[in-house]
C-alpha cells in the first residue's frame, strides 16, 4: 500500500458502496476509526468504513 508520509494510504478500495465526508471534511474526522486502522496496516478496526454504531460521525457524512 502507498503511503503518504504520516501514514495514511494514498487510496482506498471497497468491498461495497462507501459513504464518503462532506466536501472538505477529512476522512478521519468523519470516519472515527480510519487513522487507527490506516497506521495499524488494517490491524486495528477492520470495519472502520462500516456503518456501525461508534464507527462514524453522521453529521460529516453525505
Amino acid at each position: 500500500m502507498t503511503k503518504h508520509k504520516n501514514g495514511l494510504p494514498f487510496a482506498l478500495h471497497f468491498p461495497y458502496s462507501f459513504d464518503y465526508p462532506k466536501e472538505k471534511v477529512a476522512i478521519i474526522d468523519a470516519y472515527l476509526h480510519f487513522a487507527g486502522w490506516a497506521t495499524s496496516g488494517g490491524v486495528i478496526s477492520p470495519d472502520w468504513y462500516e456503518n456501525k454504531p461508534g464507527n462514524r460521525q453522521e453529521s460529516l457524512i453525505y
